[in-house]
């Protein structure tokens, strides 16, 4: 695949560096200042039970492990919120969205 992408987010930005989580790179500024290769795009979701919970990076890192790459790159998020009801309870989840490039470096 091509190690080009349009989306806003993933414009190059030599001053930027990626987060580091367990050896993988997530660039969530940016992209690699390194030549890569993009091997799949795929979009990660994460319900979170709670406001304020966190989960979506190791979310992230195990897309990346899956499909053997070195880093990702976040070109989209999106977080909402989505209710449930039953006859006795509502019961809401914040749900986040990844849109990601899992990219390995050459």
């Amino acid at each position: 695949m091509d190690s080009l992408l349009s989306e806003p987010s993933a414009r190059s930005t030599f001053d930027q560096r990626p987060e580091v989580v367990d050896g993988i790179d997530i660039w969530t500024h940016g992209i690699p200042t390194r030549p890569y290769d993009i091997v799949s795009q795929t979009t990660v979701t994460n319900w979170l039970p709670l406001p304020g919970m966190h989960g979506t990076t190791s979310r992230i890192v195990d897309a990346v492990r899956q499909a053997g790459g070195d880093a990702a790159i976040v070109y989209n998020t999106h977080t909402y919120r989505e209710s449930n009801n039953t006859h006795r309870h509502i019961y809401v989840s914040t749900i986040e969205r990844a849109e990601i490039a899992v990219v390995q470096y050459r």
